[in-house]
């Protein structure tokens, strides 16, 4: 079980440098929950940013729902 937990960590923290060191090449932001642009997000925040996006199939098109620029 521990080696699960810690398998888990180093994917999450992993993912959290990606996160970051992209936004940081490109210049870009997040908002937080107070609306400040921060470029050194918390995964639990991304995950909230695309918590209300969908991927819908209707007769074998694919279209993406919910997709905005703040998203």
């Amino acid at each position: 079980m521990a080696m699960i937990m810690e398998l888990c960590i180093l994917v999450y923290t992993r993912e959290q440098r990606q996160i970051i060191k992209a936004l940081s090449a490109s210049k870009s932001t997040i908002k937080n929950q107070l609306g400040k642009g921060i470029n050194n997000p918390t995964m639990p925040l991304v995950f909230q940013r695309f918590k209300s996006i969908h991927l819908v199939q209707f007769d074998r098109e694919i279209s993406i729902s919910n997709w905005t620029s703040k998203r």
